[in-house]
C-alpha cells in the first residue's frame, strides 16, 4: 500500500521543501498555532470535508455508516497517519507518535498542507484529496452489492409488518424537473396510507436509495404509529409517519 502510495507522498515532500525550505513549523506551533496555521486548518478542513461527501455521492456511498467508517480511517486512523509519515509532514512539524493525541495532529498537519497547496498547487490539492481517498477507499469500504427497489420494498413491507401487524405495499411517487421530488408511501388495505419519506435531490436514483436507507434506519430506531383502519365511507387519505 505504501509503495503505491509513494507518487502523492513525493509530490508533498517536493511541495514541502518549495514552499518551506528555509522555515520550520515547531511541534509547539502545531499545539498554538498562530492565527493563519489555525485558519489554514480550519479551511483545510472544510474543503476537504466538502470533496470527501462529494466523492462518496459520485461513488453512490451514501450509507451513513459507511461514511462515517470512510471517514474515521481518513482523518484519525493509520491512512492518514501513513500519508503524513511517508511524505515527511510529521518531521516538518516535529510531531511525536508517542502524543495520545498523534493522529488528531496528523491530520492537523495535513489540512494545514493541504489548504497551502489549494491557494498555491491546486495539482496536489486534488491529489490530498480525490487522490488521498481513492487510494485508501478499497482497503477500507468493501461495496455489498447494489439493492434494487424491489429489494427495499421488501426490506420495509417487513419492516412495518414486524411494526404494524400487516402487510403494507410500499409505493413510489416523484416529480422531476430541475430537482427530483421523492416520496415513499405504505399502503395497507383498509388503512390510511402512511407517507414514510419525503426527500428532494438532484439525481433520481440517488434520492429514491437515500430515501429508502434513511427510512430503514429511522424504523430501526424509532416503529412508527400504526395507520388507522377506514371505515367503509371513508376514502383513504395520506397520513405523515
Amino acid at each position: 500500500m505504501a509503495r503505491h502510495l509513494s507518487p502523492l507522498t513525493d509530490a508533498i515532500k517536493r511541495h514541502l521543501i518549495n514552499r518551506f525550505a528555509h522555515t520550520h513549523t515547531s511541534k509547539s506551533d502545531i499545539y498554538n498555532l498562530p492565527a493563519p496555521l489555525k485558519l489554514a486548518h480550519v479551511k483545510g478542513q472544510a474543503e476537504f470535508t466538502l470533496r470527501f461527501f462529494a466523492f462518496l455521492e459520485r461513488k453512490h456511498i451514501l450509507d451513513e455508516q459507511s461514511q462515517w467508517q470512510i471517514w474515521q480511517q481518513l482523518t484519525t486512523g493509520t491512512a492518514c497517519m501513513q500519508l503524513v509519515e511517508n511524505s515527511g509532514l510529521t518531521s516538518h512539524f516535529n510531531l511525536q507518535s508517542t502524543e495520545c493525541d498523534y493522529s488528531a495532529q496528523c491530520f492537523k498537519a495535513f489540512t494545514i498542507c493541504f489548504w497551502d497547496a489549494i491557494q498555491t498547487n491546486p495539482q496536489l490539492a486534488d491529489k490530498m484529496s480525490h487522490g488521498f481517498i481513492e487510494h485508501f477507499l478499497p482497503s477500507i469500504f468493501t461495496s455489498k452489492p447494489k439493492l434494487t427497489s424491489k429489494d427495499y420494498k421488501r426490506q420495509l413491507a417487513s419492516q412495518l409488518y414486524d411494526c404494524w401487524g400487516i402487510k403494507p405495499e410500499i409505493k413510489e411517487s416523484f416529480n422531476t424537473g430541475e430537482l427530483v421530488e421523492f416520496k415513499l408511501l405504505a399502503k395497507a388495505k383498509g388503512h390510511t396510507v402512511v407517507t414514510l419519506c419525503s426527500l428532494t435531490g438532484k439525481r433520481l436514483n440517488n434520492t429514491r436509495e437515500k430515501a429508502y436507507r434513511q427510512t430503514i434506519n429511522a424504523i430501526k430506531a424509532e416503529a412508527p404509529n400504526k395507520p388507522e383502519a377506514l371505515t367503509p365511507n371513508k376514502k383513504a387519505e395520506i397520513q405523515p409517519l
